[in-house]
């Protein structure tokens, strides 16, 4: 009996220096959730992830968290997002490799408020600073480091468009483009201004030089919505565009959403056309950069989709016909729009635009069940419609756009004589 008692008392004991060892040293759960800097938000595909100071890769799902100086790679046909703790994301395209770190206070230029930095290794990263706490503060940077372990400060200037960065890997150096907005480059002792449609190379030691990016390549064919059949094994469309000038090569993208995250691939070529094998129906978007003597990579152009089907695919507009002129004097005409119907009954889309495509920012966009539509609010000009499934992901009914032009003409001018002097 005093034997059990001693042995409680001694356990008793031990626990209580458990409690003082865990109340003077933290916890180190605690500890390694401190030093977590940003998580995955989002992947489509297969990412993994290298943790500091580990040799080998792991997979990196969903949720997964990110710790200073851990390395993350995106595999063919995968995007995937990370989001920083403090604010502000990475877009990973495929086959990019990133550095995710949180730097030292000594690391940081003077007067730099402390933030995530990034080392962009390969591929391509689309980046977007934190958003600023109050109305008044200054908008937190972006920090990249390079190839000679420099830190240079992307730092955003205030403005009515919120500021956006693309960032790709060459053998220059980092090559930053401001996509949107306007940012200030400081490099050591040198500062630039570089607004949208500009970019600089952050190489070893150099100066940030800004340069206006390259024009993007006007898409030829396919058509806007082209629809084609689909046959495993069997089907290839000729993707081209456009030549520009000086250009070295070109940059295609190519995914299964408008918003190029699912399957998007990038495909570097020389040459103004690909042949595009598709391994199953459905939709497919594409759009194309421009690549410079400098390295820099331009915006990509217009976004293109391509549907392919089981089905032979049929026209099923009506009217008016291509290249209608409907003429006018006074209020807008009342035009009428018809089609036929699609399978299942669905509902409708009318879109009309001024643009070549009928989804840029349309001056018509109707939703009905029916197999037709009036609208009397085009003004005189030149116009693209179509008409499309509604759902998620619009399915055109036509195989191309069709023209309309609404022309203004004069009154008639009818003289009335004020009296009549004569009969005959």
């Amino acid at each position: 009996m005093r034997l059990t008692l001693v042995i409680a008392l001694l356990a008793l004991g031990a626990c209580g220096d458990k409690k003082k060892a865990a109340a003077a040293a933290p916890d180190a759960g605690a500890a390694s959730a401190l030093s977590v800097i940003a998580t995955c938000a989002d992947v489509k595909g297969e990412a993994q992830v290298r943790r500091a100071g580990k040799p080998y890769w792991e997979p990196l799902a969903e949720g997964g968290t990110l710790r200073d100086g851990d390395w993350v790679r995106t595999l063919s046909g995968t995007h995937a997002r990370l989001e920083f703790l403090q604010g502000g994301s990475l877009e990973l395209s495929e086959n990019a490799v990133v550095v995710v770190e949180m730097p030292e206070p000594s690391e940081v230029p003077a007067g730099v408020a402390p933030a995530p930095r990034v080392s962009v290794e390969s591929g391509e990263v689309q980046a977007v600073p934190a958003e600023p706490k109050g109305e008044e503060d200054e908008l937190p940077p972006l920090l990249v480091r390079t190839k000679d372990g420099n830190t240079t400060v992307l730092q955003p200037q205030k403005g009515a468009e919120k500021t956006a960065f693309r960032l790709s890997a060459s053998d220059a150096g980092v090559a930053v483009a401001v996509t949107k907005g306007r940012a200030t480059f400081r490099s050591g002792d040198s500062q630039v201004a570089v607004p949208a449609g500009q970019a600089a190379v952050l190489g070893e030691g150099a100066a940030p030089v800004p340069v206006v990016l390259p024009d993007f390549p006007a898409s030829i064919a396919p058509g806007i919505d082209a629809r084609l059949l689909f046959e495993e094994g069997i089907t290839s469309t000729r993707l081209t565009w456009a030549p520009v000038s000086g250009a070295v090569g070109y940059r295609l993208q190519i995914a299964r959403d408008f918003s190029f995250t699912i399957q998007a691939r990038i495909i570097d070529l020389t040459l103004t056309s690909f042949t595009m094998k598709p391994d199953s129906k459905g939709l497919y978007v594409w759009r194309v950069a421009t690549k410079a003597p400098n390295g820099l990579v331009g915006e990509y152009g217009f976004a293109r989709r391509i549907f392919f089907e089981a089905e032979e695919p049929r026209e099923l507009l009506l009217g008016p016909e291509d290249g209608t002129t409907v003429s006018f004097a006074g209020p807008p005409p009342s035009v009428t729009f018809t089609w036929q119907g699609a399978a299942q009954n669905p509902t409708y889309r009318l879109m009309v635009s001024r643009a070549l495509d009928p989804q840029a920012e349309p001056v018509v966009n109707q939703v009905t069940t029916e197999q037709r539509a009036d609208v009397n609010t085009l003004q005189a000009g030149e116009y693209r419609w179509g008409v499309y499934v509604d759902g998620k992901v619009l399915k055109p009914l036509f195989l191309k756009p069709r023209k309309l032009i609404v022309k203004a003409v004069p009154r008639a001018v009818v003289k009335t004589p004020s009296k009549i002097n004569k009969w005959e």
